[in-house]
């Protein structure tokens, strides 16, 4: 197995932090766009806001990243609309070549 590296974080558009490199995280840069970030990771830790939450969902269904989510305060209907990104994400899933 290949040890974790942080690609990157995600900051709100207009952050005087974005552009800079995480601290004690090597080449990860703060973006304030997730899909600037996809395609050099292979999961997404989410910890932010409940609609940054679903808007980074969206982003990491599309693009068939998984998403391991930590963000507290969302409602019995963000929850939903979460589980049905999850849902759709999976049945789009390549079937294995063998």
């Amino acid at each position: 197995l290949s040890p974790l590296q942080v690609v990157g974080g995600v900051e709100r558009a207009g952050h005087p932090l974005l552009g800079q490199t995480l601290p004690g995280m090597g080449p990860a840069q703060i973006a304030a766009d997730l899909e600037d970030l996809l395609p050099a990771g292979n999961l997404i830790v989410e910890f932010t806001t409940p609609a940054a939450t679903l808007d980074h969902a969206k982003a990491a269904a599309q693009a068939k990243v998984p998403m391991l989510v930590g963000t507290t305060g969302l409602t019995p209907e963000e929850l939903e609309q979460l589980q049905r990104e999850s849902r759709e994400s999976e049945q789009n899933e390549p079937e294995d070549e063998e």
